[in-house]
C-alpha cells in the first residue's frame, strides 16, 4: 500500500470503527470456541491454560489455595482476575481478555501518534494488531497474555507521559504477574535519561557516566517499581506462604521442560539427560548476554522525544524477540510479548516489498514446519520427535536471521509528523 492509499484508508476508516470490527470477529471466534470445544474432542480451541487458571479461582472461592492444582504455577492475583469463571459464567474470562487485546491495540495507536506517526498510518497499525491472527487466537483461547502485554504497554503509554510513579508501579506488576519484562529495565532507564551537553576537556567515558547518573525521574519510576513488585508478592506470601515463592518463581527458574516445543532445549535436554543442569545455565547465560548487548546498542538517549520513543520501541521488540528465542520453553503464546510491539516498528523500518515478504514467508514457514511434525508426532502416533527437534533448531536459526535483518533495517530518524485528521 503506497502513503496515500493508506491515508485515504486512515481517513474513511475511524478508530472506532476499526476496535468495533475486532471486537466482533472476537465474538464470532468466542462461540465458535465455545461450539468447537462442544463437540470437536482431539484438539481443543481452549488453550489448557485457561482451565489452569479456572481451577485456581476455584480454589480461591472455596477458600483453598490455588496450588493445590499441580499445574497452576502464577502469582494468585492470575486466579482472582478469573474469578468471575467460578462467580458468573466460565467463559466470563475470555470476555475479559477479548477486552484487554482491544485495549492494547488502542494504545499502540497512541503510542503510534506518540512517535511521530502519521495518525491514517497509525490506524493501520491499530488494525495491524487487532486483526493478526495470532493475537486474534491468543485472546479467544483464553491465553493470559492479553492482560500482561496491556499491563506492559500502559506502563511503557504513562512514561511517555512522564507519569513515572504510576508507570512504575504498572511495571512492578507486570513483573509480578510474569518475570520476563524484567528485561527491559534497561531500556526503560535510558528513556528517562536527558542526554547532556559535552564539558570541555571531557572523556567520553566521564561524558555517558555523567549522563547515567539518575534523575527524580529515575527514582520516581523504580521505587515505584520496586514498592509494587514487593507489595503484591508480599500479600501473596503471607497468604499463601512458600508455596508461592516456589512455584511462581523458583520453579520458572529450574523449569527444564522435555515436552516439545519451539524451544531447542526440549531436545537437548532429552539427549543430554546427564547434562540438563548444564544446559539450563547455558541457556539463562545467552539469554542474559543477548538482552544485555541489544539493550546498549538501542540505549534511547537521543534529544528528539520521537526518536527516542521509536529506538525505544525498537530496542523492546528485539530485547524480547531475543530473549523468547533463547528461552528454555518456547510457545506460541509468548509470540504476543514481542508482536505487541511489531506495528510500532514498521514505520522505522526501510524494508521493501521483497525483503517484507520474505521476512514474513521464512517466519511463518519455519513454524508451520515444526507443526505439522509436531502434530504427526502428537496426534497421529508417527516417531517423528527427532524431526521435531530439528524443526526447532531450523525455527531458531530463521529468528535469529530475522532478528539481524531487521536491525541493519531500522532506521530511527525514518519518521513523519503526525496531524489532527
Amino acid at each position: 500500500m503506497t502513503i496515500v492509499s493508506i491515508r485515504n484508508f486512515g481517513s474513511v476508516v475511524s478508530v472506532e470503527a476499526i476496535l468495533l470490527t475486532g471486537l466482533l470477529i472476537r465474538l464470532v471466534l468466542l462461540v465458535y470456541c465455545i461450539y468447537h470445544d462442544s463437540y470437536i474432542d482431539h484438539i481443543k480451541y481452549t488453550d489448557v491454560d485457561y482451565h489452569v487458571f479456572t481451577n485456581g479461582s476455584k480454589a480461591i472461592a472455596e477458600n483453598r489455595s490455588p496450588y493445590e492444582d499441580t499445574e497452576y504455577r502464577y502469582p494468585p492475583l492470575v486466579a482472582f482476575i478469573f474469578l468471575p469463571n467460578v462467580l458468573i459464567n466460565h467463559h466470563i474470562g475470555k470476555l475479559v481478555l477479548i477486552f484487554a487485546d482491544l485495549l492494547c491495540g488502542k494504545l499502540v495507536y497512541l503510542l503510534s501518534i506518540h512517535q511521530g506517526t502519521h495518525r491514517a498510518e497509525s490506524k493501520l497499525t491499530l488494525a495491524i494488531w487487532l486483526f493478526n491472527p495470532v493475537t486474534l487466537a491468543i485472546s479467544t483461547r483464553g491465553s493470559f497474555e492479553p492482560i500482561q502485554t496491556l499491563v506492559v504497554l500502559s506502563s511503557v503509554y504513562l512514561l511517555t507521559k512522564n507519569c513515572h510513579a504510576i508507570s512504575g508501579a504498572l511495571y512492578g506488576l507486570s513483573i509480578h504477574l510474569k518475570l520476563y519484562p524484567i528485561i527491559y529495565a534497561l531500556l526503560l532507564y535510558s528513556y528517562m535519561m536527558q542526554r547532556k551537553p559535552y564539558l570541555r576537556n571531557e572523556t567520553k567515558i566521564y561524558y555517558w557516566l555523567r549522563n547515567f547518573q539518575p534523575q527524580n525521574s529515575h527514582y520516581r519510576f523504580f521505587i515505584s517499581a520496586i514498592v509494587s513488585f514487593l507489595s503484591f508478592c508480599f500479600l501473596s506470601y503471607m497468604r499463601y506462604g512458600f508455596e508461592y515463592i516456589d512455584q511462581s518463581f523458583i520453579y520458572h527458574f529450574k523449569r527444564r521442560d522435555l515436552q516439545h516445543n519451539f524451544s531447542i532445549y526440549f531436545y537437548l535436554f532429552r539427549l543430554f539427560p546427564e547434562h540438563q543442569e548444564l544446559l539450563s545455565k547455558t541457556a539463562f547465560v545467552f539469554q542474559l548476554i543477548g538482552v544485555l548487548i541489544i539493550s546498549l546498542i538501542y540505549l534511547s538517549v537521543d534529544t528528539n522525544p520521537r526518536v527516542k520513543l521509536r529506538k525505544l520501541n525498537f530496542g523492546l521488540f528485539c530485547t524480547t524477540f531475543l530473549f523468547v528465542s533463547l528461552n528454555k520453553v518456547c510457545t506460541s503464546q509468548y509470540f504476543s510479548w514481542y508482536l505487541i510491539y511489531l506495528p510500532l516498528i514498521i514505520d522505522s523500518l526501510s524494508l521493501d516489498l521483497k525483503q517484507s515478504v520474505t521476512l514474513i514467508l521464512v517466519w511463518i514457514l519455519a513454524q508451520a514446519n515444526w507443526l505439522m511434525f509436531a502434530y504427526l508426532y502428537e496426534y497421529q502416533g508417527y516417531d517423528t520427535l527427532d524431526y521435531v527437534g530439528n524443526c526447532s533448531m531450523l525455527f531458531l536459526m530463521s529468528n535469529l536471521w530475522t532478528l539481524v535483518t531487521l536491525c541493519q533495517n531500522f532506521s530511527r530518524n525514518r519518521q513523519r509528523s503526525a496531524h489532527q485528521d
